[in-house]
């Protein structure tokens, strides 16, 4: 594994323990400060994930124009703008405005990371790559949690001064991602086509599926902990709870 793909990995830790720090905490901190209803949680949820069903495609024609570590770099300073807007949010459109941000930024990150990793690794190698990437995400979620839990319980801090030191953390992935970019040129010049995204209706199961599993996911981040905190859930079992869902 080279210097790039091992500072891509890192970058994915950051930003897992960053995700894992605050997303857990952010419905809570919504209905129990700010007073969202479950209704407004599924708005901040939607306005979160939106971004990130068409901006990748913006990104994707820019990884063959740019270098991609300056655009996962633009991703994590965008992002960890967004998070420490959070700790000053007053009401639950300013969180929504923020949160479309945090699309903005996540779909900064996916495709420039894959884009190094595969330009980084021979075929035989790429995807073992994309899994260890994969992996250092996932590993970053899981113990985000866990930081969490020691900042409010241990350290007695407020919900908006995790979200400050969450945005620090995730800034120190824009250092990473620009130390790939001194590796890493644009070797390429595809055109973007339409065929590419005709070529998705020859897999409907597949993306059933995706639909299943991210509708899920969407109610796991933005409404369930608002749920488990109305019944009497604190915020550090519920940092645990998300703790194992990493692990799992």
């Amino acid at each position: 594994m080279n210097r790039a793909l091992i500072l891509v990995n890192i970058t994915g830790l950051i930003i897992g323990i960053s995700y894992g720090l605050h997303g857990p905490i952010l419905p809570v901190f919504a209905k129990n400060v700010i007073g969202a209803s479950y209704s407004e949680l599924g708005l901040i949820g939607l306005a979160n994930f939106i971004p990130y069903m068409f901006i990748p495609l913006f990104v994707g024609i820019l990884l063959d124009k740019f270098n991609n570590g300056y655009l996962l770099a633009l991703g994590a300073a965008i992002n960890s703008a967004s998070i420490y807007l959070l700790s000053i949010a007053q009401s639950v459109p300013e969180i929504m405005g923020f949160r479309i941000m945090t699309g903005v930024a996540h779909a900064f990150f996916w495709p420039p990371c894959e884009s190094i990793i595969s330009k980084e690794s021979s075929e035989k190698d790429r995807v073992r790559n994309i899994s260890w990437f994969t992996m250092f995400f996932v590993l970053g979620f899981m113990i985000g949690p866990l930081l969490g839990t020691v900042f409010l319980e241990e350290l007695d801090i407020t919900y908006r001064i995790l979200f400050q030191v969450t945005a620090f953390i995730l800034a120190t992935a824009i250092i990473t991602a620009l130390l790939v970019s001194r590796k890493n040129v644009k070797d390429h010049h595809e055109k973007f086509s339409f065929s590419s995204i005709k070529e998705m209706k020859k897999f409907p199961e597949v993306i059933i599926l995706l639909i299943f599993c991210t509708s899920s996911f969407g109610i796991i981040l933005s409404i369930y902990p608002a749920f488990l905190n109305d019944n009497g859930m604190s915020d550090t079992d519920i940092l645990l709870l998300y703790f194992a869902f990493g692990v799992s």
